[in-house]
């Protein structure tokens, strides 16, 4: 049997309609309705590809994230702070001395304060010119907190500036107070997170051990 030619489905719903022709016109609107069905599914996914795709491509196209210091290992060159100056100077450039402590802290922290106040008890005992400690400040106002904290305690330390909290995650650290020692090469001697006054000695011991 030839190509029969049909005229709108609607015309054929008349009871009279001969059965064949209802028949026909049944299996022509399921067709119709599968390929319809089969366009908007493929019309979806398609679109679904192109919002994917783009995605897949700008994160392999992202730089990979610096990877986290630990012990043993050395300063990287990226590793940059503030000054109160308004300079900026890499961390490994400013550990000139034998053994150098970078404390991150905040001037509102009393943990911060009171572990600082040990650290340079320590320094008194092995000398300025063996250890050197140098707070790295995190508070929002930056050189303005510096300046303010340094006229109330008189310490006579260098402050470094870290506003945006981006040193801190490189070391593992996501609190304050929290510290690393370095040697002269910029080599991570000792990593410490936290402060509690009681475990001190400990604490104390270990730094102790490295600065030797």
């Amino acid at each position: 049997m030839g190509q029969v030619n049909l005229p709108h489905p609607k015309l054929f719903m008349h009871s009279r309609t001969p059965v064949w022709i209802r028949r026909q016109t049944r299996l022509y609107e399921e067709k119709k309705m599968i390929r319809k069905s089969l366009f908007h599914s493929l019309a979806l996914v398609l679109i679904v590809a192109l919002m994917v795709v783009p995605a897949f491509g700008a994160e392999a196209d992202a730089p990979a994230e610096p990877a986290t210091l630990k012990v043993g290992d050395t300063l990287t060159d990226d590793l940059k702070v503030g000054t109160v100056d308004g300079k900026t100077v890499t961390l490994k450039s400013v550990a000139a001395s034998p053994y150098s402590i970078f404390q991150f802290m905040t001037t509102a922290c009393s943990g911060c304060q009171t572990e600082l106040h040990k650290l340079l008890e320590l320094q008194m005992d092995v000398g300025k010119d063996k250890l050197a400690i140098y707070p790295i400040l995190l508070d929002m106002i930056g050189a303005d907190a510096a300046k303010a904290y340094e006229a109330k305690n008189k310490y006579g330390l260098v402050y470094l500036l870290d506003q945006n909290f981006n040193i801190p995650p490189r070391f593992g650290f996501s609190y304050t107070p929290s510290f690393f020692v370095v040697d002269s090469t910029g080599k991570v001697l000792l990593l410490k997170g936290g402060f509690i006054e009681s475990r001190w000695n400990k604490d104390l011991e270990k730094l102790q051990a490295v600065i030797k």
